[in-house]
């Protein structure tokens, strides 16, 4: 991956976050009730926390040339999209969806391994910065 390409990937997602939380905040608000709102809410602060996440990384690999950027930048994208992603479709399951109860049973475990996958993005970036050692 071009070094560009994840300040690029990052940039994106802060920005969509940002317009996420205006939805949430604007389009939504007589959508959804409290709960669901807050799991929106929940799903654009994390996005927006692993977008920085991601410029940390870009700016790592930048400044750094044995920084290996390639675990820390997979698990932060496949967190991104498993975990604010379930929980921003969980959200508005009951909104203007309408109930899908196969759609809710099927995402809830998603949810779960998108935090796993965030989690580890932050073990693999401490890793690769030397801050921690994993053998």
């Amino acid at each position: 991956m071009k070094k560009n390409n994840i300040i690029v990937f990052a940039s994106l997602t802060m920005a969509i976050g940002v317009g996420f939380g205006a939805i949430g905040t604007h389009a939504l608000k007589d959508l959804l009730n409290d709960a669901q709102l807050d799991l929106w809410n929940k799903g654009v602060f994390y996005q927006l926390v692993h977008g920085l996440g991601l410029l940390i990384v870009a700016v790592l690999r930048k400044t750094n040339n044995e920084f290996n950027h390639k675990l820390p930048t997979l698990f932060f994208k496949l967190g991104i999209v498993l975990f604010s992603g379930s929980l921003y479709i969980i959200a508005i399951n009951k909104g203007f969806l309408g109930e899908l109860a196969l759609l809710k049973y099927c995402l809830i475990p998603v949810t779960p391994l998108g935090g796993i996958s965030l989690i580890m993005g932050w073990i693999f970036l401490a890793k690769n910065t030397k801050i921690i050692k994993i053998p």
